[in-house]
């Protein structure tokens, strides 16, 4: 297994750890052979981690192969432009390049997304309305410095709630585990491979002696449970259901918007208030930013221009059609 990346290879043939002792022993099969006499097969060589991507095995024999090598063979031996199309006919990638690239799955900013939606003019009044507020987006709009203690910094996260929200509020956390398999495994794996805290236990007096962005990226500084964002939408559903004013959730996670339309039934209006940032005005959405038959199939268009479940196909970002 390679320590840097974590990629594991079949025991029975990955054997570049052991190419010391390999190497004197295939010397000491030829002592006593004359030099001339002297040859080894592409099967005598080790093999490293390498094939556990990118290998042929013919006749048996597991051979590593450089698809740019590969290709550039091709290139020159082709004759024509049919014996180029004849071995185009074959997979000649290591990984299928619409899902993955060199580090991973794809990648897309999500957050293009929300160009397709139009915000609405008519906003509730958010004075008296419910809100359930996104945790994850909480946690990172109030800001707090190093050397701040925690009572404080605790302070801080309740008047911002008591100043811009309803008291009766509900804020909803989500967490990611780098040791469970779920839906987001691909983007948990990309968050906890970035440089993370250590665990800290605190109490209200302690000093933080960590800058925010740091403390936040250790997942158990923040206990919770897998993602937050279907709860989020079924807590406003079920509140908007009980309550007369209007329900509003709070966050900037396209996600929220998306699961919000495709959920809420044509006889509630629930609204997404996405805070403003700096020169970016506040804006809200609602069912109505979406119409037609983009609307009803919301769900697969986020899918497959790409969401944390589900990486971007190339060159199908999310605002193109």
């Amino acid at each position: 297994m390679s320590v840097a990346t974590g990629v594991t290879g079949n025991v029975g043939k990955i054997n570049c750890y052991d190419a010391l002792n390999i190497g004197a022993i295939m010397m000491g099969e030829k002592v006593g052979d004359n030099f001339h006499d002297i040859k080894y097969s592409r099967g005598d060589r080790v093999l490293s981690l390498k094939i556990v991507n990118v290998h042929v095995t013919v006749h048996g024999v597991t051979v590593p192969v450089d698809p740019l090598l590969l290709f550039q063979r091709f290139s020159i031996i082709k004759t024509s432009d049919d014996d180029l199309r004849e071995c185009l006919n074959f997979e000649l990638a290591p990984y299928p390049v619409t899902l993955f690239d060199d580090t991973g799955m794809r990648k897309t900013k999500k957050s293009s997304l929300f160009d397709s939606f139009n915000p609405i003019d008519i906003h509730p009044d958010f004075e008296i309305a419910n809100y359930v507020i996104d945790g994850g987006f909480l946690l990172h709009r109030v800001l707090w410095h190093q050397n701040d203690s925690f009572l404080k910094i605790c302070n801080k996260y309740v008047s911002n709630v008591q100043n811009n929200y309803d008291q009766n509020c509900v804020i909803v956390f989500g967490g990611y585990s780098c040791n469970q398999i779920n839906v987001k495994a691909m983007e948990e794996l990309r968050r906890c491979s970035k440089a993370a805290s250590t665990e800290i236990l605190l109490d209200e007096n302690m000093i933080a002696t960590l800058d925010q962005e740091k403390f936040l990226t250790n997942a158990k500084n923040k206990q919770a449970e897998n993602d937050a964002d279907v709860l989020i939408a079924e807590t406003a559903l079920a509140i908007s259901k009980t309550q007369d004013n209007s329900t509003v959730i709070v966050g900037v996670d396209i996600d929220l918007l998306v699961i919000l339309i495709a959920r809420t039934p044509p006889n509630l209006e629930i609204f997404l208030l996405k805070p403003g940032k700096g020169k970016m005005e506040q804006r809200s959405y609602s069912l109505r930013s979406l119409e037609g038959i983009c609307k009803d199939n919301i769900l697969f268009l986020h899918a497959f221009s790409g969401c944390e479940e589900h990486r971007l196909y190339s060159r199908k970002e999310n605002h193109q059609p």
